[in-house]
């Protein structure tokens, strides 16, 4: 049976995915980044304007935007005395940029390390969160990603919009933990008014077993502030179903998309699910 998923999507309209003609005038811009948070069903490879990335005493720093939009948190910053005050779960957490002071409702808490500033984004470490809102995680040894897992998560209404659109290829998957995404990479390329963006994921089968043709399912998820593009899969009569190869045991596999945003509305979060599907689903 040939099936059909899904194209991209916007909150406001539906675009059109494709290769995007790159202006010969511009420079390529490219960030690399591993893959260390999983949050629920979701790993998390891109949160803008930095990936989660450990720094040198070995702590996983995350840009303060996705604590609100990512985990559902209630979040104001100043830019002016550069203090954010997040509101999680009845709780309330403040923290200053260079400051290892931080105030869990009103309790004076001493961190081990300073908030940062990075392209006018504050960047905090993600353990403060998970320990002032109580929110449990542990470490995948063998991957090397911080795993979350809370029913008070991803809640919010930009989540709830594309889970709601995406569902209706939910009966087929077979397998939801298939593959583990190592790596991303991401290489933009801005013209006048849009930026061509091309993101190519490296991730490792784990299902034990070898995958047959059709039915590997590495799926992401590309955010901005207005839009959130999926998979272009025949859906629509002007498009293409991805190629969807088999994939060997243990194997490492890369898959690439390409697609454009506005200028005025970037590239925000990158998503994954590594799925399997029950059957084929190559046209």
């Amino acid at each position: 049976m040939k099936l059909k998923v899904l194209k991209i999507i916007s909150l406001s309209c539906v675009l059109a995915m494709g290769i995007t003609n790159m202006a010969s005038a511009a420079t390529p811009s490219t960030q690399k980044a591993l893959t260390h948070l999983k949050v629920n069903q979701y790993y998390i490879l891109y949160t803008a304007p930095k990936a989660p990335y450990i720094d040198t005493k070995q702590r996983l720093m995350v840009p303060l935007r996705s604590i609100s939009e990512l985990l559902g948190a209630e979040v104001t910053y100043n830019a002016k005395s550069k203090m954010a005050n997040i509101v999680f779960s009845n709780h309330q957490l403040r923290l200053t940029s260079d400051s290892k002071a931080a105030y869990l409702n009103d309790m004076k808490i001493t961190m081990d390390t300073v908030p940062v500033i990075y392209e006018n984004s504050m960047i905090i470490p993600l353990k403060i969160i998970l320990d002032a809102f109580q929110i449990k995680a542990n470490l995948n040894s063998a991957y090397g990603y911080i795993n979350i897992q809370d029913s008070r998560l991803l809640k919010t209404r930009m989540f709830s919009n594309f889970e709601e659109f995406d569902s209706s290829m939910n009966s087929l998957v077979d397998d939801e933990e298939a593959f583990v995404p190592l790596q991303t990479k991401i290489t933009t390329t801005a013209g006048k008014s849009d930026q061509a963006v091309q993101v190519t994921i490296t991730a490792q089968n784990i299902t034990e077993k070898s995958i047959p043709t059709g039915r590997e399912d590495l799926h992401p998820v590309f955010l901005t502030k207005g839009k959130y593009l999926l998979d272009s899969d025949g859906a629509w009569p002007d498009s293409k179903a991805r190629i969807r190869p088999s994939v060997k045991k243990d194997e490492k596999i890369q898959r690439s998309w390409d697609f454009s945003v506005q200028n005025n509305d970037p590239l925000l979060y990158i998503l994954v699910k590594g799925r399997t599907f029950s059957q084929s689903i190559n046209n």
